[in-house]
């Protein structure tokens, strides 16, 4: 845990203190791979950071403590990480070849991701840069970036796959939160009909599918269509925990309830995304959404 000690003993002004979302300067941060990225000269910090041009002086950061999303009352471990395998499922991470992206996930939540499925590029987006430095500690080739999606860089688009594992505490509505990932969601696809007279092309297909690499859905006239990108909104604990604990707890960092299905319906459809699951019970939260260009 190297980076977290500099950053804890060396960068003191770091330290988590809860403040006013409004307050807080517009600052980026990425933490990339330590191999690709140029070491700053500082030896305060270990592990490179990538600052973008808007950049403020360190002294004026202010780090917010977001460590009530790893308590949990609700589940006992087995539970945690039942739910956990089902919300990972939800996104049908499809192989060696896929793009995923994780906004506000717990270090825990980016360990189950690492282990569930294998990926060509994970990003995890985070207002804290506690937690980033948590998981870069722990995943040097997770790809980790401060803020929002609207952050994220188009280089690294299109996802595959995407986890909005905390939405109450994104600070957008679900109608922004969709605008801003159909512009960085891979659409679905499809092999055309005359693929019937190719078997040897569709034998490759179906080995990829096999193989994880592809993912598709077949109908009776051997169409091969390719889904688009799933969008996995959840939360474990379900939304009365939010309601009644940490909406009345935290009021400057929980600004949104989860949507329901008549919210989401609406904004999905505004934005070319499908409703495929949704769940919502007292203890468990899930909707999964397929986008669709």
């Amino acid at each position: 845990m190297a980076l977290l000690s500099a950053l804890s003993s060396a960068l003191p002004f770091l330290h988590p203190t809860r403040t006013s979302s409004s307050s807080l300067p517009p600052c980026r941060f990425h933490l990339g791979p330590r191999r690709s990225l140029r070491r700053l000269s500082s030896p305060l910090l270990p592990s490179p950071v990538a600052f973008s041009a808007s950049a403020l002086p360190l002294g004026e950061l202010v780090e917010r403590d977001w460590s009530f999303l790893d308590a949990d009352a609700t589940n006992n471990e087995e539970q945690r990480a039942d739910k956990a395998r089902r919300i990972i499922s939800a996104a049908d991470i499809r192989g060696t070849g896929s793009r995923v992206l994780a906004a506000l996930p717990t270090l825990s939540f980016v360990d189950r991701v690492v282990e569930s499925a294998p990926w060509e590029l994970l990003v995890a987006i985070h207002e804290s840069l506690f937690v980033l430095a948590m998981i870069k500690e722990s995943h040097d080739r997770v790809r980790c970036w401060q803020g929002g999606v609207d952050a994220v860089p188009e280089r690294f688009s299109p996802f595959d796959a995407v986890f909005i594992c905390y939405f109450p505490g994104m600070n957008v509505s679900i109608d922004q939160l969709l605008s801003s990932l159909a512009g960085k969601s891979s659409p679905g696809s499809f092999l055309p009909h005359f693929l019937k007279h190719h078997p040897t092309l569709i034998k490759i297909a179906v080995v990829l599918v096999n193989m994880q690499v592809l993912s598709v859905r077949c109908n009776l006239r051997f169409n091969l269509y390719f889904t688009g990108a799933r969008v996995v909104l959840s939360f474990d604990q379900g939304r009365e925990v939010i309601e009644q604990n940490h909406r009345q707890q935290y009021p400057d960092m929980v600004t949104n309830s989860l949507p329901d299905r008549a919210e989401l319906e609406r904004a999905a459809t505004e934005h070319s995304f499908q409703i495929t699951e949704f769940v919502d019970e007292p203890t468990f939260y899930l909707a999964v959404l397929r986008f669709h260009d």
